[in-house]
């Protein structure tokens, strides 16, 4: 009978290991790593550094700047694509604050970004990004998209290539990098920042383009913040389950993939379903106690991959 019981709670634990398998992330790699179990202590692996990202999203204040065709205002038209932008960049696990809306005249628009880049700092924003579209003024028609980045920061033309790189405007030759360290989105935000005038509102051509593509427009500029941002999109672990005995120890190792297509290993938080069972440090997994539980590995932005564990 004790026999008959011993198997039963064996067959039991497998199958709750089997479960817990099944509900590993899509991203799980099946392959066996080259961890060893050894002896019953935490290695001294580094500690990963979790950082969650935040961008400030500027739109043009000016109200006063009308499209050429009647449809709206430059501050009107940014907005929208602005507020496009929030669900995207959320997808990516990123955060975002959207500045306020302008709702007073022309002559308080140096006060407005002035208290927009000082909320972009007391936010503690990484990324700062002003979103415009352009006019000539009274000269000769043009088109094209301008990217505007202040002259001595590193950060800023990283991204500025980032936006001139993979911006959507139908004419690649037309998407140009400038500096102009005298915008006040230039030398205002503290962070890494952009400014970049998406088309000309007062060319019918591209008016017509802004408005046909706001939400294509927002999208992609969510793809340049992630690209900045060096955002994972998957997460995988060396291994999906593991046997160990109570008291030994096991070095599990996560691959993280960026949205650039560059890898780094172990570059997550680590978790344990059940630390009774199993704990966990930087991804040395330790058996605590007979059972059975699931050991997490996190992204930054809260992709996931999970090794079952089962301790004997």
């Amino acid at each position: 009978m004790a026999k008959r019981c011993k198997k039963t709670a064996k067959l039991i634990t497998v199958i709750i290991c089997t479960a817990l398998l099944s509900l590993q992330s899509p991203f799980a790699a099946l392959s066996a790593g080259a961890a060893q179990i050894t002896g019953g202590t935490f290695t001294s692996r580094p500690v990963a550094q979790m950082h969650t990202y935040k961008v400030y999203l500027s739109p043009s204040c000016q109200t006063w700047n009308p499209y050429c065709d009647g449809s709206g205002s430059e501050e009107y038209h940014m907005r929208q694509v602005a507020e496009a932008m929030v669900p995207y960049l959320n997808g990516y696990g990123i955060e975002s604050v959207l500045a306020a809306a302008q709702t007073g005249s022309r002559g308080n628009q140096r006060s407005t970004i002035v208290g927009r880049a000082n909320q972009a700092s007391a936010e503690k924003c990484d990324l700062y990004l002003a979103i415009h579209s352009n006019a000539r003024d009274g000269g000769p028609k043009t088109n094209g998209t301008m990217v505007f980045y202040p002259s001595k920061d590193s950060g800023s033309l990283r991204f500025a290539n980032l936006l001139k790189d993979n911006f959507i405007y139908p004419d690649k030759s037309g998407i140009c990098l400038a500096t102009n360290d005298a915008l006040w989105e230039m030398y205002m935000p503290k962070m890494p920042h952009c400014l970049i005038e998406t088309a000309y509102h007062d060319n019918p051509s591209d008016v017509q383009w802004i408005e046909n593509n706001t939400d294509a427009i927002a999208k992609n500029l969510a793809y340049c913040v992630a690209l900045c941002a060096y955002t994972p999109v998957s997460v995988s672990m060396d291994t999906t389950l593991v046997t160990i005995s109570a008291g030994q120890t096991f070095d599990l190792n996560s691959k993280v993939t960026l949205i650039n297509n560059n890898v780094y290993y172990n570059r997550t938080s680590w978790s344990s379903g059940n630390s009774n069972v199993a704990a966990v440090q930087n991804g040395t997994v330790r058996g605590v106690s007979k059972g059975c539980t699931s050991i997490t590995a996190r992204t930054c932005n809260g992709l996931t991959a999970k090794c079952v564990v089962n301790v004997t």
